[in-house]
Formats: C-alpha cells, sequence, structure tokens
C-alpha cells in the first residue's frame, strides 16, 4: 500500500506542474439538466461583461458547493460565465435525462459522470466510447495523469477523457450526540459493530442504527465494495463472482447487518436525501458510505454533530480505507464553446481552481497529494489516520463495463427488500460482466 502512496504522490507531481503551465432513483434530490429548476438549474451570478457562457452539470451532493465557489472565480479571471446545474448522480432519472440530452445535442457543456469503466452508468467508459467525450489527452492536465495512479481512473483506450481533482474515503459516519446520549463508543471492529446494532436496538428500538440508500444504486454499490476490499484475499482483480470467496463473504457480512436490525424498512428503495434526513434529523445512528456524504449532511445542518470513524473488517488486520474517485468533470464532444470549456478544465485543475473547489466541498475530498500527508487531513478524518497505508482504489473502476456494478447495487436492494441472496446478486453480477 506504501508503493500506491508513492505514485499517488507523484502523480501529484505531475498535477502541480500542470497546474503551473496552464495560467432511481426515488430521491427527491434528484435534478435535471441545468437551467431546468431553481433546485437544479440555478446559475452562477454572471458578470455583464461575459459574452460566452458555458453550462455545468455537477452532483448536488458532493459538486454543488465546489462550482458554486469556482464559477464566479473562473468569470472573474476569463469573462466566461458560468450556468450551473446539479443533479443526484447514480439515480436513473440522470442516466436517462443526461443521455436524452446527449442524443438530442442538448446537453451541458462539462458534466460529471463516474470515472472508470466498470463504474454505475453513467461512466466515462461507456460515454468515450459512444463519442460524447472531449479527449483531453493533449491538455496540460491530460498529460500530467499519463503513468499515474489514477490514469486508469479517467482514461479508456489510452486516452483521457475526465479531469479528477478530488478523492473521497469510504467510511462510517455517525452522530457524536446519539453515541453520547445512550453512552456509546464507535466500532473499531466487527464483532464491536454488530454488538453496537444491537445495543441501539435495545436501547433505542425506534431510530435507524445504520441509514443506507439502497434506492441509489452507485450508493448500494460503493458500499457494497468497502466490504468486498475488507475480506482478507481481496486482491481487486476479480473478474467473476460466484465463485469468489471474497465476494461471498464480504456480501454474507452485509446480510449479517440486515439479520441483525442494522436497517431501517424502507433501506432498500431510501436515496441520498433520505440518509440526509435522518441523519440530521437524529433518527439514524450511523451511516456508511462516502465521505462526501458527510458534507452533504453538514451543509443540510451545520450544527449536526457527525464524525467520521473506520468501517472495519471482519479482522482488524484486513482492514483497509477504499478510495472513491471524487470531484471529476468532462467536456461534451459536442459543446457549443469547445474553447472555454478546455479553459474552465484548464483553471479547475489547476492550483487555484482545485484549491477553491476542495476548500469549498466542506472536508468530503483531499487531493492526491494529501493521501501520503495525514497532517494535512481535515480533523473529521482523524481516526482514519491509522490506516493511512491501506488506501485501495474501488476496484470497479477497472471493470470492463458497468453491468456488474449495476447489478451488484440492483441486488444489494433486492437484499436489503428480502427478495435477493447473496448468491442470487453473485449470478446476477456474473451475467453481466461485460455487458
Amino acid at each position: 500500500m506504501k508503493k500506491v502512496l508513492a505514485v499517488l504522490l507523484a502523480a501529484t507531481m505531475l498535477f502541480g506542474m500542470a497546474s503551473c503551465s496552464s495560467g432511481n432513483g426515488n430521491s427527491s434530490e434528484a435534478g435535471s439538466s441545468a437551467g431546468s429548476s431553481a433546485e437544479s438549474g440555478e446559475s452562477i451570478p454572471e458578470s455583464s461583461s461575459g459574452d460566452v457562457k458555458i453550462k455545468v452539470t455537477t452532483s448536488a451532493n458532493s459538486g454543488r458547493p465546489g462550482l458554486e465557489a469556482v464559477a464566479p472565480l473562473f468569470e472573474e479571471e476569463t469573462g466566461i460565465a458560468v450556468e450551473a446545474g446539479f443533479a443526484d448522480l447514480g439515480t436513473s432519472t440522470f442516466t436517462a435525462e443526461l443521455m436524452t440530452q446527449l442524443q438530442a445535442g442538448s446537453a451541458p457543456d462539462i458534466f460529471t459522470a463516474y470515472v472508470g469503466t466498470g463504474t454505475s452508468s453513467p461512466n466515462i467508459g461507456t460515454l468515450a466510447s459512444e463519442g460524447y467525450l472531449m479527449d483531453l489527452s493533449d491538455t496540460d492536465y491530460g498529460k500530467s495523469v499519463v503513468g499515474s495512479a489514477v490514469e486508469d481512473c479517467v482514461s479508456v483506450d489510452g486516452k483521457v477523457y475526465s479531469a479528477l481533482f478530488g478523492l473521497q474515503f469510504c467510511c462510517i459516519i455517525y452522530n457524536e450526540d446519539l453515541f453520547e446520549q445512550y453512552s456509546l463508543t464507535p466500532a473499531s471492529t466487527w464483532e464491536e459493530l454488530i454488538a453496537l446494532i444491537g445495543k441501539i436496538r435495545e436501547v433505542a428500538p425506534d431510530k435507524i442504527p445504520i441509514a443506507f440508500g439502497g434506492g441509489n444504486t452507485s450508493i448500494a454499490m460503493i458500499v457494497a465494495s468497502m466490504f468486498a476490499c475488507n475480506q482478507p484475499d481481496y486482491t481487486g482483480d476479480e473478474e467473476s463472482f460466484a465463485d469468489s470467496q471474497v465476494w461471498k463473504d464480504g456480501l454474507n457480512m452485509i446480510q449479517e447487518l440486515i439479520d441483525a436490525g442494522a436497517y431501517n424498512t424502507s433501506a432498500s428503495t431510501d436515496g441520498s436525501n433520505e440518509i440526509v434526513s435522518q441523519m440530521t434529523a437524529g433518527d439514524a445512528f450511523m451511516v456508511i458510505d462516502c465521505s462526501s456524504r458527510y458534507t452533504a449532511i453538514k451543509k443540510a445542518d451545520p450544527e449536526c454533530p457527525v464524525n467520521i470513524s473506520v468501517f472495519p473488517a471482519r479482522d482488524t488486520k484486513d482492514t483497509k480505507i477504499m478510495l472513491w474517485p471524487g470531484t471529476n468533470l468532462n467536456v461534451n464532444a459536442n459543446a457549443a464553446n469547445p474553447e472555454e470549456c478546455l479553459e474552465f478544465i484548464s483553471y479547475v485543475t489547476g492550483s487555484e481552481g482545485s484549491s477553491a473547489w476542495l476548500e469549498a466541498a466542506g472536508g468530503s475530498e483531499i487531493s492526491v497529494a494529501q493521501l501520503s500527508d495525514t497532517e494535512t487531513w481535515p480533523e473529521h478524518f482523524s481516526q482514519l489516520e491509522t490506516y493511512a497505508d491501506t488506501v485501495t482504489m474501488i476496484p470497479v473502476v477497472n471493470w470492463p463495463s458497468s453491468g456488474s456494478a449495476n447489478a451488484l447495487g440492483e441486488g444489494i436492494a433486492g437484499m436489503l427488500a428480502g427478495v435477493k441472496s447473496v448468491d442470487n446478486v453473485l449470478a446476477d453480477m456474473d451475467a453481466n460482466w461485460g455487458k
């Protein structure tokens, strides 16, 4: 794992060089394209001198604060206006709308998607293969990622298509006040986590031990991958699942949580909005998720007393911190103003733009450079520092297509609803490999 950090640090040095040279979802949060509603299409205040406008859509949760911070800075420096849109990435609504817009030629100039080839739809593998993304290989940013640890996340067939400038930790987010009220301690082992769920059910039967967004395919897929990554024989190179002890044991641990009463009865259909509502209302003690959920909770209620702890493996020596590629932006191959779009990408991947974006994100993401320097981690990541040498990228990034990832996310929802077994999910993942 130290080798991983070394390579990531080398990648960061390249990013710095580029910066210097470049001057389902049933969730009610689901947003639509830029300009379509007050929630999902609010424009960043435009200067009267802006003759050119670009439309940029990012995640309503993790991306919104960053875009709202960076857009006016970019406009002030360049005179290029930004119309901002926000969407619930990971829901079928967003995927369907984006694909419809791309086919009709009405999609945003710059938009977010999942990096890699095997992540949930829409991902850059699918979008690039269909000709919807601009090749960024010849940009300073594109040249900087070649040979780095994040190259596989942002490239398809040797060409760079996505600008990635933030990484998230996968972890447990918990309500400190609830833990204090009931004299509870965050679990550092799997046995402690199971016991903790039982204790919560005993002392607070009307509350939810662990919130879960099973109605969002990407959330379910990411969380399930965390269980697999914490298995002793995990390599990340698995290409079949029904005969994989790693994935079987990982999903069996999810079933253990289900059987222990960890989740709400609506967990199979809840989305990101429901998670945030349950946590801010004090209805849920914990959520296992990406660190972007921490920021979403704090944005909804800045006073919500949440903190972050490690998600433990069955055997603590196998505990790892799984990374999720965070903030990324992709340029529409048919953008009306391609040069201005590339100028925006140059700005947000440069030192000034990326720093402003990540700072506004409220600590949900860190830069690649920070991975090897725990002293620069935000305070709420302090309980993860012991595991800094264990970081591993989510495996689905390098799967050949989104079929298995989607089957995994949908399968977890089925397990939560009691209509799918572990074997069913693994078989579905195999059946959808490469599709």
